[in-house]
């Protein structure tokens, strides 16, 4: 069994210092991992059930917009650690393109010397989705499932080319690859 913790990225305790001290000591105390939830902003009306609580309601409403950003929270953290493996908690992966969210996690599996573990998710807040401009929510599903194909096809292909619904890329050099062979694990979360 492996133990782990979620390092805050909203809260008096999401600061600089907050998140190296809490990452390090972590470390020191032997847990496996280091977790980063995904919120890039926080609606101040949310009508979406979130399907975590009994009551429906998301917590920490009351410190409205404050997140730091997940992938870069775990690239900082890449930096700080040593040993722990960094894991996306979970990541929305409609929330940003493709390509772009691909580069990102190939870069954090570099830079942390092949620490990266990518937990994924379609996503829950109607509200965030429509904030942040992300692809229709009617279809968080279908877009999750395409973007790790063409995450896969990034890693993997020497000259990537993908036509998807939602995504396309063809004539590019997508490098570096993430240092994890085939690829960091991929675990869904729901």
């Amino acid at each position: 069994m492996k133990f782990g913790f979620v390092i805050p990225t909203r809260g008096p305790l999401a600061t600089r210092s907050g998140v190296i001290e809490l990452a390090r000591r972590g470390e020191e105390h032997g847990f496996d991992f280091i977790g980063a939830s995904d919120h890039i902003v926080v609606p101040r009306s949310i009508v979406s059930r979130y399907p975590y609580s009994e009551t429906g309601e998301f917590p920490g409403g009351d410190i409205a917009g404050q997140c730091l950003e997940q992938l870069t929270t775990l690239s900082f953290l890449a930096g700080a650690t040593k040993r722990a493996r960094l894991l996306t908690t979970v990541m929305v992966v409609p929330y940003r393109a493709a390509v772009h969210a691909a580069k990102i996690l190939a870069t954090i599996d570099v830079l942390s010397n092949g620490r990266l573990d990518l937990g994924i998710g379609a996503g829950w807040m109607r509200e965030e989705f429509d904030a942040i401009g992300a692809p229709d929510y009617e279809r968080r599903g279908s877009v999750t499932d395409e973007y790790v194909a063409a995450f896969k096809e990034l890693w993997h292909a020497e000259n990537p080319e993908f036509t998807g619904r939602y995504t396309a890329f063809s004539n590019i050099a997508f490098e570096p690859k993430p240092k994890q062979k085939p690829n960091p694990p991929i675990w869904t979360g729901g």
